[in-house]
């Protein structure tokens, strides 16, 4: 287990050069916060300079044999070795060796060195290697990961890097079950360049997805009123326990809260594991122009006598229902009577003008 981890490591500290440093900042900043970095400004380091190596070669002169650090991160100035322990003892390992390797490679700059465990274990480590546990890297590392989501769009860096934290967290935390077996670990760590090209393709299929669906609905209130196009919103959504991704539409005059959502997930019960779609809407409560019952009675009588393109959900509860806890909803919902993504959509745009007529132009 050591090696893939240490490579998925080196991964995110520089070994790869279209990869982001986050692991290495967030090591180097866990270091930092407890002293254990002097002469290193993280704020100031040039992350993209920095670089990762694995299992750095040194002689050890005393048994004229090889001995190997597993990683090295280095800037050109600082120096920061890392020697990675998943779940083997370090009273084997040649520290000294390790010492003279990292003075070597520094050249007179800031020399840092810690040992990388999931737990806080330092009875088999010698004084002046620090030990940092996965726990403690993981936090600061979704501290950091914040302010990334902030500086730049979500990527597949960001995708991968979050599974491997949830990774590490569960090798620190065994009792609580592994994020993913060794088998699928390894088969995504042989496959990674493959793996990363799926990620892209399913980035830009819901952008369009997203793109068509907010298309759609635009145009369709635009031609239902006289000041032209009508100003929305749009976001994407994974509601994970329902394992489904939702497209979410906030027309501007509905409110702050009220929209209109598409829904998709992988049909399991069917052998080419095809996409279901279906539709919602969501009336924040106090921004409908119509009471609340008309409106239920209307969506229940509008689907049953099947003038909208959307039908009834098998679950009756699914039609209509009410949550929220700062917020409260009434959501309305159906699927769509053509399965297919044209279906879904032309479903989408007719809930989205019903709720314009029906929920939010007052009644006549």
């Amino acid at each position: 287990m050591e090696n893939p981890t240490s490579d998925l490591m080196a991964l995110f500290m520089g070994a790869e050069p279209q990869a982001p440093r986050w692991l290495a900042k967030a090591l180097l900043s866990c270091l930092a916060n407890r002293g254990l970095a002097e002469g290193i400004i993280v704020e100031s380091v040039d992350w993209d300079g920095v670089t990762a190596e694995r299992e750095v070669a040194q002689t050890d002169q005393e048994s004229d044999s090889v001995k190997r650090l597993d990683l090295v991160i280095s800037d050109g100035d600082f120096v920061l070795g890392i020697e990675n322990k998943v779940y083997a003892t370090a009273r084997g390992n040649p520290f000294h060796v390790y010492d003279r390797l990292l003075a070597e490679r520094a050249a007179g700059g800031p020399i840092i060195k810690c040992v990388l465990r999931p737990t806080d274990r330092t009875s088999d480590v010698p004084l002046g290697w620090p030990v940092v546990t996965y726990p403690d890297l993981v936090k600061t590392a979704l501290d950091l990961l914040g302010q990334e989501f902030v500086r730049a769009p979500v990527s597949k860096w960001h995708f991968f890097y979050r599974e491997f934290l949830n990774h590490l967290e569960s090798l620190a935390n065994p009792e609580s079950g592994t994020i993913m077996s060794d088998a699928a670990f390894s088969f995504a760590l042989k496959n990674f360049h493959a793996l990363s090209q799926a990620a892209d393709l399913l980035g830009e299929f819901k952008s369009q997805l997203e793109h068509d669906a907010t298309a759609r609905v635009r145009e369709r209130l635009s031609a239902m009123t006289l000041e032209g196009s009508v100003a929305l919103t749009s976001k994407q959504q994974v509601w994970r326990s329902l394992n489904q991704h939702v497209v979410e539409i906030y027309p501007a005059s509905w409110g702050k809260y009220s929209k209109v959502v598409l829904a998709y997930g992988e049909d399991e019960t069917d052998e080419d594991h095809a996409l279901y779609f279906y539709v919602l809407g969501y009336i924040s409560f106090g921004t409908e122009k119509q009471s609340i019952e008309e409106i239920k009675q209307r969506f229940y009588a509008d689907t049953k006598n099947e003038v909208s393109s959307w039908r009834t959900h098998s679950d009756p509860a699914d039609n209509l229902f009410e949550e929220g806890r700062s917020t409260k909803y009434l959501g309305i919902s159906g699927m769509p009577k053509d399965a297919t993504l044209s279906g879904a959509l032309q479903a989408l745009e007719d809930l989205a003008a019903w709720m314009q007529q029906f929920v939010f132009t007052p009644a006549q």
